[in-house]
């Protein structure tokens, strides 16, 4: 399987109906009701794999599933509805009806709703019309700039570019200037892909992914973290890279069930080779320990050891509400009887701020699975490092639409901050992905590994500077 191609023409050719369709209606409910479908349609679209991870029968069954999407559904296109009534109702209140102000309206109001749609406890950071256009020769300078959320703008700005060019050559007739305008356009854009906003470091390194093809069910089976241990050892004995990455919760035990003889192993054996292994397992918050019982709240854990033999770790801080955590909030509680409950759904978050990993010598910029969803954390992440690494484990999803948009976002952000990424996963894709989102080399399918000679850049893009100085 490999991801799909045609988002970008398809993003824009969707803003273009739906502003061909506004402007011929006459009244605000009409433009209103016109845009909710739209709205709704798009997020059925975009996020129908929801329902395909919440369907988990006898747990959950379909009057369950359809229930509980329904409700996110419903919320997201009403957020939808909100921003863009209340822009369009001050274009009207200031007489401005023009194409220009229904386009600006609709632009604005769908960009600030999906601005919303990546915070708080109702985040549902995908599925966003920014992503689409990483393949987009024209547009994709502009991630570095402007970020997925600034691409979104430029979409909307050219629906109605189209459709005032139409009309224009239409009443004029003046297809020389239409033409030489949309050339240097295109032109101007095509450039920015070319601005170095980062530079590259002096030295590549090799890094090595493992990705794995566990299964939800059979992920926490004896037999495969067997398997996973033994692979940790062999990788820290000859690890034909600087640089070892596994998935999230490679390991599901947390660190004090593992032998003591096999964690001492593993460490002494990075220390020979001068490896750094990067690996997800369980971690403590906090210890404890009561007589008869092992203690302690665990915590999505990205464990690294470095060549000298010494561990340190980066814990994930936005977990995903009702696989990782259950929120304690009013307003998601009600659903707990219709959700299937996670193996190890009783995480604690990491801090906003934790101390940096580097790996032979290269700062890192690490994220688990979902947390690349969200532009701010994924900014912050990004705005000291020279690599970028992502671990996720997409098996808890039986949908190949995920697995794909999910390798989107990685590509998006990497070429927001314009700095290589590694991806390493279980089931869905793992990928090496260079310093403008394009894809180097991937994996799915099957377990396997792979190893690249990747090049860090240092300093960071004016979109990663300005997102993450306001997600702080």
């Amino acid at each position: 399987m490999s991801e799909p191609r045609a988002a970008a023409p398809i993003a824009i050719a969707a803003a273009v109906v739906l502003l061909t369709v506004l402007r011929q209606q006459i009244s605000f409910l009409h433009e209103l009701r016109a845009f909710s479908v739209f709205a709704c349609s798009f997020l059925i679209g975009a996020l129908f794999w929801v329902g395909l991870g919440i369907y988990r029968p006898p747990a959950n069954d379909l009057g369950d599933t359809l229930l509980v999407c329904g409700v996110l559904v419903a919320f997201h296109t009403a957020l939808y509805c909100v921003c863009f009534a209340t822009l369009r109702a001050g274009c009207r209140a200031l007489q401005k009806r023009g194409m220009l102000a229904l386009a600006a309206c609709t632009g604005l109001g769908w960009t600030s709703a999906e601005v919303i749609r990546t915070m708080g406890f109702w985040a549902l950071p995908w599925g966003l019309l920014g992503y689409s256009q990483v393949d987009n020769a024209i547009l994709r300078g502009l991630y570095p700039i402007a970020g997925s959320t600034g691409v979104a703008l430029a979409i909307w700005a050219i629906a109605a570019a189209c459709l005032q060019s139409i009309q224009r050559f239409r009443q004029s007739g003046r297809l020389f200037k239409l033409t030489t305008a949309w050339v240097l356009a295109c032109i101007a854009g095509w450039s920015l892909q070319h601005v170095a906003w980062t530079r590259a470091m002096e030295h590549p390194i090799a890094v090595r992914l493992v990705h794995t093809h566990w299964s939800e069910d059979t992920k926490y089976n004896p037999t495969e973290q067997l398997e996973a241990m033994a692979a940790l050892y062999a990788a820290a004995q000859n690890p034909e890279a600087n640089i070892v990455v596994f998935p999230e919760l490679f390991l599901v035990q947390r660190p004090g069930v593992l032998p003591a003889n096999y964690r001492r192993a593993v460490v002494e054996a990075a220390r020979i080779s001068r490896v750094s292994l990067l690996f997800g397992m369980p971690g403590f918050a906090f210890q404890t320990v009561m007589p008869g019982t092992e203690g302690g709240a665990q915590q999505n854990t990205l464990i690294h050891i470095d060549g000298a033999g010494t561990a340190e770790t980066y814990v994930k801080e936005l977990l995903l509400p009702f696989t990782e955590y259950l929120p304690d909030t009013p307003a998601l509680s009600w659903a707990y009887p219709y959700l299937y409950r996670y193996p190890l759904a009783d995480f604690l978050p990491g801090a906003s701020v934790q101390p940096p990993l580097i790996a032979a010598g290269v700062p890192l910029g690490p994220t688990i699975c979902s947390e690349l969803a969200y532009p701010g954390k994924a900014a912050r992440q990004a705005i000291d490092a020279s690599l970028l690494v992502n671990v996720s484990s997409d098996s808890w999803i039986a949908s190949s639409f995920y697995v794909a948009q999910a390798l989107t976002i990685a590509r998006v952000r990497a070429a927001e901050a314009q700095k290589p990424l590694v991806r390493a996963n279980n089931v869905g894709f793992s990928a090496f992905i260079d310093a403008n989102g394009q894809i180097l080399s991937s994996l799915i399918g099957h377990a396997g590994s792979g190893t690249m000679d990747i090049q860090p850049r240092s300093g960071a893009t004016p979109y990663v500077r300005i997102a993450a100085w306001l997600s702080q």
